[in-house]
């Protein structure tokens, strides 16, 4: 734990007082588009999610939001561990670890196949744990989704992107605000009942049929649409042949009553969670799929020239 805290202590510095060379982008976050970058000087690759200071407010109040969460939650493992920020050319840098492997999401568009029963396991274990995390600090993710799920060269996988993340208070235990992406947002999120933990666990299961089967349930109709059909109709249903556990755990996930979908403590005493092995079953797996990803991916891009200087 000393050794962790020192690496992270001592990358802070070098980004304090180093110049960061920024190279291909990787994808694009809530407000923002991510780069890797190298701190100069190493060999350390991080990533680097660029947010215009000169937005309008409500966005920079959920830029602030953002790292406010991903501050408070570095003692958690299933979580992007948050580096620092700072200010270059009236742009924030917000500086998070970098993995290598990309999203879930990215891993299917590029292998063309779904996750494998045994890997979606492990996966939501893992994010179980990251939302266990949240929700206890009285936090939620709001847009859990394959897209958001991070995974690194060796398999460890991470709940990433927390630009609409928000914090529940004592005078506020229940949110109202229409946030996610329409696909994977609970029933009383669209319909701006007030919500609490149990809309992420709802995305949670969606995002279980996400990466069972490459989409969320619904994916043939534009957004707009979602935004009508899913409270009105019945519960998606995992469909295939994929083991009776899996199904009965993504049924509790998707319960169209929130009160009926258990917290994500609970979820991860399910037999089927609890018996999980992720480093010695689930980990290998996901290496194995992120490594045949990269060979079959283009070469990257060669790094830009030109680097923003820190101010």
């Amino acid at each position: 734990m000393h050794q962790a805290r020192d690496r992270r202590e001592r990358l802070r510095e070098m980004l304090a007082r180093e110049r960061d060379t920024l190279e291909e982008q990787v994808g694009r976050g809530s407000f923002g588009v991510v780069h890797r970058a190298r701190v100069a000087g190493t060999k350390e690759q991080v990533a680097v999610k660029i947010v215009d200071l000169e937005a309008d407010v409500s966005e920079l109040e959920a830029v602030k939001s953002e790292v406010e969460t991903m501050a408070s939650a570095t003692a958690c493992a299933q979580l992007v561990r948050y580096l620092g920020c700072h200010v270059v050319r009236r742009r924030l840098w917000i500086v998070t670890e970098y993995l290598g492997g990309g999203s879930l999401g990215d891993l299917m568009a590029k292998t063309n196949k779904p996750l494998p029963e045994a890997c979606i396991r492990g996966v939501l274990s893992e994010i179980l744990k990251g939302l266990a995390f949240l929700h206890a600090q009285r936090r939620l993710h709001r847009d859990v989704k394959g897209k958001n799920v991070l995974v690194s060269i060796d398999g460890s996988v991470k709940l990433a992107d927390f630009g609409v993340a928000t914090r529940l208070t004592d005078t506020t235990t229940k949110r109202r605000s229409l946030i996610g992406t329409p696909y994977w947002m609970a029933p009383e999120v669209i319909e701006q009942s007030r919500y609490d933990g149990a809309a992420d666990v709802w995305s949670v299961g969606i995002t279980a049929i996400e990466l069972a089967t490459t989409k969320p349930p619904h994916s043939t109709l534009h957004p707009m649409k979602v935004l009508f059909v899913v409270p009105k109709a019945a519960s998606p249903v995992l469909e295939g042949e994929f083991t009776a556990p899996f199904k009965a755990l993504v049924a509790r996930c998707v319960a169209k009553n929130a009160d009926d979908r258990p917290a994500c403590d609970v979820l991860l005493r399910a037999p089927w969670i609890a018996s999980c092995n992720f480093e010695a079953a689930s980990k290998p797996l996901l290496a194995a799929l992120v490594a045949e990803a990269a060979a079959a991916a283009p070469p990257p891009r060669p790094p830009s020239s030109r680097s923003p200087t820190p101010s």
